[in-house]
Parts: structure tokens; C-alpha cells; sequence
């Protein structure tokens, strides 16, 4: 005899059949609408799962007849169902091997299994044939009449809440559900649905399910639409030892996910510091950053990906240092800080046109002068202070009419410049004065600090 408990219900509906008294499917099956709807107390939604799960084991004519701890059902509308000892599985297509790992070696069929197993030397014979013959997610909801409906399940498909869908049609959320539900309780057997047992049973993002298989987001929002909330999901890599998972399923998950590999930003890639590194300064360092700041945001990110003990990732100081110093996409600034710079995404030739250092030539300057003057070019290119700037002048600069030597930031020589000739000028332009007042008078023609000019003089 079949208990309630191996039957795919949640905990809160298989607690509610035990305070009734039914333990078997047996008495399972024989439950009216009524029994279940004026039982005490219990949701709406338990009440519903109830009736849908009898209702489909139902379609079998001889389910109240199992007593095998091992034995073959049938086909209940669009869904294989197996009992065994292990209880009720649904499939929408499987392989001989696998049902044959399943069942053992029962010693009866029922007659229309055979159809079954014609489908399945089928689906053997052509697996991508038989399951591209299968309608497609955007074809069935293409060919839906009501067009009002249409456009609400696209939106749920887009990804939008259920309250932000009813806000923009001014509906419930409960009608928007509804709407929804109803459109997929009657589709046909559709590609998709080759990953809902996958999906429900282990834990996908987003970015992760469609970076593995290749499909876009409305497929992603149609399994978590379909997918029952009260199966607790397990780690991906756990899949590859199911015999359940299709077998091209296991394989795209295995050609991503490995002890090797990492799921950052979208996708899977080598595990290396490198890689993990580039994956921080990209989404934790958009502003100003230390390195010590850099190795707390690497630890946080270790964490998240549950590779705190991993000794293969770990970062020394002095390791971190110097990447950081030669990582492409790194723009260092004052004080040894340094942020994510995306250089690939401005043009800078046209930059080296408007900046004109033929102005400026022979003069040894601070890049200051150059980032005051020409204030709304700093703006276009998002630099933030002269530091900056010196390190990507040193990054994209290329001689051409005008040399240029780059020294200590901020500092750089166009030209010929000569400092020691620069300070004679200031002083010979001038009447006698204070150090701090020379300084100040060669800070403002060549950019250099007054507390740094100070030892010109």
C-alpha cells in the first residue's frame, strides 16, 4: 500500500490528510470535492493542491489497485506518472535506461504501456527531432485568442511582479495569478517543460539557468512560474548524479559547473584570483577604493560563493598590490587608491585633440592645471582629479607633435620643459617676496601646489 507521504504533496496538505485520517492513497483517491472542501481548517490553496493531485492520479483507471512496492503507471493526460517505492514521479519524456533503472524488473505491464514505449524508442531514435517537434513557450503564448491575457502573461514572462502587472492593468494581484495559471493549466506539452523537473528540485538564479542552457529569460520566468515552492531545492552540482535530470541536461551543467569553474557575473569561469579579482574591482569598486577595502570586498565575495576555506583562492598583500597595480580596467588615483575604469568606452584620440598640450609645451606642470582648465573635457570622461588624470594621460598618451615625460604624480614635462628655468622667471618677474607668496605664484601658472613649490624656492 501506497502512503499519502510519497506522493508529491507539500508538508501542509500531507499534515492535513493525516488530521483527517487518511494515510494511504488508497483513501486518498476515494476523498470527495466535498470531503476536501469542508474539512477544518486548512487554506484555500492546500484545499486546491488536494484536488488537483487526486484529480490527475485519478485519470488512471487502476490506481487504487497498486500494492507493488515496485510497478508501472500510465500516461495521465500530458504526463508520464511512475509509482514505485519510492513514490509518485512525473516525467514528460525520459530514456529506456533510465526507466528501466527505475522500475527494476517488474514482471507484469499494463497493455498501454505499449504506447509509452513507442514513444520512447522515438525519442531514442531522435532525441533534438522529438523535442523540437514540441510547440515552443512564445509559440503557444503567441497563439493565444484572448489578446488582453496575452499581454499580461508577456508581462509575467518579462519578469514583472505579479503587484506591478496589476498596477499597470488595474487588477488584483490574485487576477493576474489567475490569468496566468489558467494559460498554462491547458497548454500542450510544450520544449520547455524538459526543465521543470530540474528547476524545481535545484537552485537556479537567472543568470545562472540561462548562462547553462542557453534560453532567455521568459523561459526562466515560465519555470518559476510552473515550479512548486514547497520542494526544497538542492545545489546544482547534485543534479549530475540524478538519474531523473535528462542526460543533455546533465551535460550542459557539467560543461559549466566543476570544482574548476565559478558563476561570476553572468557566467561560469576558470576559478582563479585573477578572475574573482577583475568579478570585485568590476562591482565593488565603482568609487575610490583602498586595497585594503579591496581585500574586505574579496573576502565578502568568497563568502557569498561559499569558498571562505578555499586555500586556492586566498590573497596575500603583496599579491593583491601588484594585480591590482597591472589589471586592465583600473584606474589608480590619490593616496593609493584606485577605482573601475571602463577605458574602451571613450574615444581618446578625440581627448588628446581637445586636450591641446601644445599650449603647454615646454613647461614642466601638474596635471591640475590641465584638469582646472579644461574642466568640462574632465566631466565627458568622468575624471575626478588630477591623480587620475596623470594615470590615464600615462595610460592612452602617444607622442606626436608634442613629447611629454611623465614623473612623480602629479607632475609631467611637455616638451622641453625646465623647472629650474620656470623658477627663475617667478623670480625675476617678480619683486622680492615671502617663499609662500613665490609659491603661490607658481602654483598658479604651472598647477603645482604651493606646499610642494615651496622647496623650488
Amino acid at each position: 500500500m501506497i502512503g499519502i507521504d510519497r506522493l508529491a504533496l507539500s508538508e501542509e496538505a500531507v499534515a492535513y490528510l493525516h488530521n483527517m485520517g487518511v494515510r494511504s492513497l488508497d483513501k486518498f483517491l476515494r476523498l470527495s470535492d466535498s470531503d476536501i472542501r469542508h474539512a477544518e481548517p486548512t487554506g484555500v490553496k492546500v484545499k486546491r493542491e488536494l484536488v488537483r493531485v487526486r484529480d490527475t492520479i485519478s485519470d488512471f483507471p487502476h490506481a487504487t489497485k497498486i500494492r507493488r512496492p515496485i510497478s508501472v503507471l500510465c500516461l495521465s493526460g500530458k504526463t508520464w506518472l511512475f509509482f514505485t517505492g519510492n513514490g509518485i514521479h512525473t516525467f514528460s519524456d525520459a530514456s529506456f535506461d533510465r526507466l528501466v533503472r527505475l522500475l527494476g524488473e517488474p514482471d507484469f505491464m499494463w497493455p498501454y504501456m505499449f504506447e509509452f514505449i513507442s514513444k520512447l524508442k522515438t525519442y531514442l531514435q531522435d532525441p533534438d527531432g522529438y523535442n523540437m517537434g514540441k510547440t515552443r513557450l512564445m509559440d503557444y503564448v503567441g497563439g493565444l485568442e484572448d489578446g488582453f491575457k496575452k499581454v499580461v502573461i508577456l508581462h509575467r514572462l518579462d519578469g514583472h511582479s505579479l503587484d506591478g502587472i496589476g498596477g499597470q492593468f488595474n487588477l488584483t494581484r490574485e487576477r493576474v495569478r489567475q490569468i496566468v495559471n489558467v494559460a498554462f493549466s491547458r497548454r500542450p506539452v510544450l520544449y520547455e517543460d524538459r526543465y521543470l523537473y530540474l528547476f524545481e528540485n535545484y537552485k537556479f538564479t537567472r543568470e545562472q539557468f540561462m548562462a547553462i542552457f542557453n534560453e532567455p529569460a521568459s523561459t526562466y520566468w515560465y519555470l518559476f512560474t510552473l515550479k512548486n515552492k514547497h520542494i526544497k531545492e538542492k545545489g546544482i552540482p547534485e543534479c549530475l548524479s540524478d538519474d531523473y535530470v535528462l542526460d543533455e541536461l546533465k551535460d550542459k551543467v557539467r560543461s559549466c559547473v566543476s570544482c574548476s569553474n565559478v558563476f561570476l557575473g553572468g557566467d561560469y569561469v576558470r576559478k582563479t584570483c585573477l578572475n574573482i579579482m577583475r568579478y570585485v574591482v568590476d562591482t565593488r569598486c565603482k568609487d575610490p577604493t583602498t586595497v585594503e577595502e579591496f581585500e574586505q570586498f574579496y573576502d565578502e565575495v568568497l563568502d557569498e560563493l561559499g569558498m571562505g576555506n578555499d586555500e586556492c583562492v586566498k590573497l596575500s598583500h603583496k599579491y593583491c598590490v601588484v594585480q591590482l597595480s597591472r589589471m586592465d580596467g583600473v584606474l589608480n588615483g590619490f593616496s593609493g587608491t584606485f577605482r573601475a575604469y571602463d577605458f574602451k568606452a571613450y574615444d581618446w584620440q578625440a581627448f588628446r585633440d581637445d586636450l591641446d598640450l601644445a599650449e603647454f609645451n615646454d613647461m614642466e606642470i601638474s596635471t591640475r592645471l590641465l584638469f582646472v582648465n579644461r574642466a568640462d573635457l574632465m566631466r565627458r570622461y568622468d575624471i575626478r582629479d588630477e591623480y587620475e588624470l596623470h594615470n590615464i594621460l600615462r595610460k592612452v598618451w602617444m607622442d606626436g607633435p608634442v613629447h611629454v615625460t611623465f614623473k612623480k604624480m602629479p607632475i609631467m614635462i611637455v616638451g622641453n620643459g625646465d623647472r629650474e628655468r620656470q623658477v627663475r622667471e617667478i623670480l625675476e618677474s617678480y619683486d622680492y617676496r615671502s617663499r609662500r607668496q613665490y609659491a603661490e605664484l607658481y602654483f598658479d601658472k604651472y598647477g603645482v601646489r604651493a606646499d610642494n613649490a615651496c622647496q623650488f624656492f
